[in-house]
């Protein structure tokens, strides 16, 4: 049934966001989200089998599996002195997309460059994703929505390419998949490139919308 399409944003994929609000309880909710999987085998919810969610097209066929994830994406924020559950990474970014370039997180194991199946829980703020969403993914993703689609030259477009490629030019370094190599690049590569990203983002919007 796609009558909801019909009002609202025109999205063909449906994230499932669950906000749990309280001092205990969350391990409860994370254990069911596991044991709903199918080939769901194991003692210990948080671990590890070939358990999966099947992902189907409209007629119904299987096209892919989304698997579960539990608390292996860190957190960041402005200052890496905040304890947090998964950990805590520095990002000096003010922006989403800034955030995504300047700050990127380890890679979750996705299927494809396109898609990133996944059912994931943690204690980490809605938007975290955009750490570890695969750089292709987040390209389209801009092309398609925010991008001036070619009238002019797009400076985002460019840093969304950085992330398979340069990450920063002044270390001649990839974008790092270890937090330890990230904490290492971060003075020299991460807080200048946020800076440009949230330059050049400002300068696309305007200071109003860039938040």
């Amino acid at each position: 049934n796609i009558d909801i399409r019909k009002w609202g944003c025109n999205r063909t994929e449906t994230p499932f966001i669950f906000v749990h609000i309280g001092k205990s309880g969350g391990g409860s909710h994370r254990a069911r989200f596991a044991a709903s999987s199918i080939n769901y085998n194991r003692s210990k919810w948080s671990g590890r089998d070939n358990s999966f969610y099947p992902i189907r097209n409209d007629a119904g066929d299987v096209v892919t599996k989304a698997r579960f994830c539990n608390s292996r994406a860190k957190n960041f924020r402005l200052s890496q002195e905040e304890v947090t559950y998964e950990g805590t990474l520095p990002c000096s970014s003010i922006t989403p997309i800034g955030h995504a370039i300047a700050c990127p997180g380890r890679l979750n194991k996705c299927t494809n460059s396109e898609s990133c199946p996944v059912v994931y829980v943690g204690h980490n703020l809605i938007g975290n994703e955009f750490h570890w969403l695969p750089p292709e993914y987040l390209s389209k993703w801009w092309l398609e929505n925010w991008s001036h689609n070619g009238t002019v030259q797009d400076p985002i477009e460019q840093h969304f390419k950085s992330l398979t490629g340069t990450w920063c030019q002044s270390e001649n370094a990839k974008r790092p998949r270890d937090p330890r190599v990230y904490k290492e690049l971060y003075e020299n590569c991460s807080v200048p490139l946020a800076h440009r990203v949230d330059k050049d983002l400002t300068n696309i919007f305007g200071d109003e919308h860039v938040n």
